[in-house]
């Protein structure tokens, strides 16, 4: 058992090693947020088990009843609130103006978005206008009920809300 929970410690070790190295070698906070959250989850997670997995044959009795509880706890700690944590920080980063290393057009800026939007809508519309000129004279003249009606009002007299 004792070669098990060395292989998990070291693997533990590994993924924690390579979440220090992407700290120092990534070029910007989201690239690091990523390696720095996904190293301490998955080192955590071979970590605990190695405890996990120690405790089993360790101890007796209570003690390793307790130190299981506790170390799932920890886990499960970890896993939840790695993942919330980062996303803070990358949104944080990003509402601050910290665009990611290597971007040329940023889908989330609203700025831009409505222009795309925009030009995406009118391009559109102008295809539309100029392809259903034919279809709304013999529309107009088939569909009957609809002409000269508000759309927007409603019948007796009722104003909408």
């Amino acid at each position: 058992m004792d070669i098990v929970v060395c292989v998990l410690l070291c693997t533990g070790l590994f993924f924690s090693f390579m979440c220090i190295l992407g700290l120092f070698r990534f070029p910007d906070v989201y690239t690091r947020l990523h390696a720095s959250t996904k190293g301490t989850t998955f080192g955590a997670l071979f970590i605990i088990t190695a405890v996990v997995v120690r405790a089993t044959t360790g101890y007796n009795g209570g003690e390793s009843i307790t130190i299981i509880f506790h170390s799932i706890l920890a886990f499960l700690f970890i896993v939840f609130t790695n993942p919330v944590g980062s996303h803070a920080i990358a949104r944080g980063a990003y509402k601050n103006g910290i665009k990611p290393y290597g971007v040329e057009i940023d889908d989330l800026d609203p700025k831009k978005r409505n222009i795309i939007v925009e030009t995406t809508v009118e391009n559109s519309v102008e295809g539309v206008n100029n392809d259903s000129t034919d279809d709304t004279t013999s529309s107009d003249t088939t569909n009957n009920d609809t002409t000269g009606k508000d759309l927007d009002s409603t019948s007796d007299g009722e104003k909408g809300e």
